[in-house]
């Protein structure tokens, strides 16, 4: 069974990532209208925080975002509270 070249080309060019589940989806718009977006400020562990990433899934109930601290200008990568991924995983 042989291939187009045009199919091979095309898969050649599709950008390596992985899929996501019809639910880490709806967890991911959740999260992002609840405000965890790029560019928003928030208040997170104790410090105000700006992200400069889009929600960031690892599994189910591990989120993370890259953010930078206001204060220090250190950037970080934090893991979102469990509560809140939860709340977001129950809409």
């Amino acid at each position: 069974m042989g291939f187009d070249s045009a199919l091979i080309f095309l898969l050649s060019t599709e950008p390596a990532h992985t899929l996501m589940t019809e639910k880490q989806i709806h967890l991911t718009a959740r999260l992002q209208r609840l405000g965890f977006t790029k560019g928003n400020q928030m208040r997170l562990y104790g410090e105000v925080l700006e992200l400069v990433s889009e929600p960031i899934l690892m599994a189910d109930d591990v989120v993370l975002v890259d953010a930078t601290e206001r204060k220090s200008g250190q950037p970080r990568r934090i893991r979102l509270p469990l509560p809140i991924v939860n709340m977001a995983n129950a809409a």
